[in-house]
């Protein structure tokens, strides 16, 4: 990825995302439309992961794939990691699990450290939720089974 982002620097970034999308009142969360939860939310997430948003190289907007049109693909070296859609109610799902992933990362490093052994338990957490986060993009794609065997095997 483009730029990089210490664990604590994007905690602290997605938690104001995080925080500043809560603070919106219920009328004003139904007002944002798609362009403003992508820009406003969406884009600035995955900004703060480290991923260079404006490089159209990596973040490639209105990609053409085999069921359509994705707001976005994500690339590592040239080959597309996976897509994203922006729809507002996944942008809400997707920032909890991310926010999840997040603290779930720095208590796990805290437990490794002090040799906690609730790093084994935090670790499973871990594996859980990056299972969450694959369901909900295969979910948003409506990815068949094959087609999801043929993702994971990259």
């Amino acid at each position: 990825m483009g730029r990089m982002t210490t664990l604590e620097q994007a905690h602290d970034q997605v938690k104001g995302l995080v925080l500043k999308f809560k603070s919106l009142s219920a009328a004003e969360r139904r007002n944002l439309n798609e362009n403003a939860t992508r820009q406003g939310y969406i884009l600035p997430l995955f900004r703060a992961l480290g991923w260079d948003i404006e490089n159209v190289n990596e973040v490639s907007p209105e990609e053409k794939v085999s069921r359509g049109w994705v707001d976005f693909a994500f690339r590592l070296g040239g080959i597309p990691r996976f897509f994203l859609e922006t729809k507002k109610a996944r942008h809400d799902h997707i920032v909890a699990l991310v926010t999840e992933m997040l603290e779930l990362q720095k208590e796990h490093a805290e437990a490794a450290r002090a040799l906690d052994d609730r790093r084994h338990r935090l670790a499973k957490r871990i594996e859980e939720v990056d299972r969450a986060i694959d369901t909900a993009v295969y979910h948003l794609y409506g990815l068949t089974e094959e087609e999801i065997r043929i993702v994971e095997k990259r």
